[in-house]
């Protein structure tokens, strides 16, 4: 493929920004308790924040036109990796000035995520980029009711997700991205929505659960004989029935497994 320059500029630059590499450390924790892991994760997160200072958004301003660390999925995705971190993490002997630095942490991502995701609403932009804000948003408002703007980023994270459910999302479960393995992520995505959601008596989502059984289902009928994910567009051969295994844990996927060709 022709080189736009893209990844050379920003690729390498982009993905430390989502802190993906701060969910082993905590989940190390979780197995075994050790705080050197506990101490490890918070080094790294305080480590990134003081090199990141806050960009506030700037809606006028293309996301390409900034280094991208506080705009778009970077942020939704920080915000999941510290949401998962802490959640793991919930007993770990922090003091109450770290426990207060990462509510504000926290609570300052919502915030800003808030406004990005109000940006996409006003121009109906649905795309996984976006789909991740809305999650990102209600998993914050039900994790932390007590946050001033809980119930409004549960709001607007509903709406943020049922903007991509009717704009993204066809009516066989397919997906307008053209990747088979991001419509596993994608289904995942909802499937957190509509699980954060159930569990913690909010507002459901009308078509949701149904239109994640219809992705799944979409997902099983697409997966290679082999039960792998196709390999198109920048897909990766991943294991579509596994994936499809742990979904069966969480939600009742009530669809005939008949295939054919």
């Amino acid at each position: 493929t022709a080189d736009t320059g893209f990844t050379k500029k920003y690729e390498w630059q982009i993905w430390p920004q989502r802190l993906y590499m701060t969910l082993p450390v905590a989940h190390a924790y979780l197995r075994t308790g050790d705080m050197k892991y506990a101490n490890a994760w918070m080094k790294i997160v305080k480590s990134w924040d003081e090199a990141h200072p806050y960009q506030p958004f700037e809606p006028l301003i293309h996301y390409i036109k900034t280094d991208m660390v506080w705009r778009d999925m970077q942020v939704a995705w920080r915000t999941l990796s510290l949401l998962h971190g802490v959640f793991m993490l919930q007993d770990a002997p922090f003091t109450c000035d770290e426990w207060k630095y990462l509510y504000d942490f926290i609570e300052l991502h919502a915030n800003h995520l808030y406004y990005e995701a109000i940006d996409r609403l006003d121009r109906n932009l649905a795309q996984n980029h976006v789909l991740q804000i809305g999650v990102a948003l209600i998993m914050a408002g039900a994790m932390f009711p007590e946050l001033k703007n809980a119930a409004e980023f549960i709001r607007i994270g509903s709406d943020t997700v049922q903007m991509n459910l009717k704009g993204a999302i066809y009516s066989d479960g397919g997906s307008n991205e053209d990747s088979p393995s991001y419509s596993h992520f994608i289904a995942r995505l909802y499937l957190e929505s509509y699980l954060l959601l159930k569990n913690n008596n909010l507002t459901m989502i009308e078509g949701l659960r149904e239109s994640i059984v219809k992705q799944y289902e979409w997902l099983y009928h697409c997966m290679a004989p082999s039960g792998k994910v196709l390999r198109i567009s920048d897909s990766y051969g991943m294991d579509a029935e596994a994936d499809i295994r742990r979904a069966e844990e969480l939600i009742e996927l009530d669809f005939p497994r008949e295939r054919g060709d």
